[in-house]
C-alpha cells in the first residue's frame, strides 16, 4: 500500500530533483493526489477537477489548477 502513495516530499519545487523517486511524468490516481503533501492546501480544487479512475501527472494537475484559478476550466 505504501508504494501506491506519492512520496510526501514531492512538491512542485522539487518534483524534478534527480534524488526524488517521482518526476512530473509519473502518473497518479485521484486518491493518491488528494493524499499528496504537495496538494494539501488544494484538496478541494483537486477533488473537483480530477476524474475518478483516471491518472494524472503532477504537471497536469498543476496546469488544471492554474487554469481553474484563471477561469479557464475545460
Amino acid at each position: 500500500m505504501q508504494e501506491n502513495k506519492i512520496q510526501e516530499s514531492a512538491t512542485p519545487k522539487n518534483v524534478d530533483n534527480k534524488e526524488n523517486k517521482f518526476s512530473k511524468e509519473s502518473k497518479f490516481s485521484k486518491e493518491q493526489l488528494l493524499a499528496a503533501k504537495c496538494f494539501e492546501n488544494r484538496k478541494d480544487i483537486v477533488d473537483a477537477l480530477l476524474v475518478q479512475g483516471k491518472q494524472y501527472t503532477i504537471k497536469e494537475v498543476q496546469q488544471k489548477i492554474e487554469n481553474y484559478m484563471k477561469g479557464e476550466v475545460k
